[in-house]
């Protein structure tokens, strides 16, 4: 009988602080024979998406960034670990699709999330994932700082 392979989930924005979190994914995988799973939310809840035809524009455009962004992270994934990464774009509520992917997929047994630059939202999302991994998906939640050098990420993947 062959053994279920576990996956790392990572959650991925449009930004530079998610690479300390891709590059720790890609090697703890390789080391772990683990999948990879990237996953990246395209925040529809704002205003913007309800003003008639302008909101599926908006959309549209947000979707094509996302398939771009992911296909070059998917390729330094590559790069690091020769995992080819599984992708998964969404549209809705950061956190709540966050959270449905969790719970929906039982072989997740890691969240990979990096830390953000200081900003207002800073805390919210990983508030929000740390208090439903923790009460709910008991699996655990790691947070990469960006500020981590490629030494320091291999060191501790």
């Amino acid at each position: 009988m062959s053994k279920k392979k576990t996956k790392l989930l990572v959650c991925v924005s449009h930004s530079e602080h998610c690479t300390g979190a891709l590059k720790f994914a890609a090697l703890k995988a390789k080391k772990n024979d683990s999948l990879i799973e990237i996953l990246n939310v395209i925040d529809t809840t704002g205003k913007d998406y309800n003003l008639f035809s302008i909101g599926e524009v908006i959309k549209r455009e947000k979707l094509a960034d996302s398939e771009n962004y992911i296909k070059d992270i998917a390729n330094k994934i590559y790069q690091w670990s020769g995992i080819t990464p599984i992708i998964n774009i969404r549209k809705g509520y950061i956190s709540d699709e966050i959270a449905n992917v969790i719970e929906n997929d039982k072989s997740i047994n890691l969240v990979i999330v990096g830390s953000s630059p200081e900003s207002s939202s800073k805390g919210k999302l990983i508030t929000y994932l740390t208090d439903k991994v923790y009460s709910k998906l008991f699996i655990p939640l790691i947070i990469i700082p960006n500020s981590l050098t490629d030494l320091q990420i291999e060191q501790i993947s």
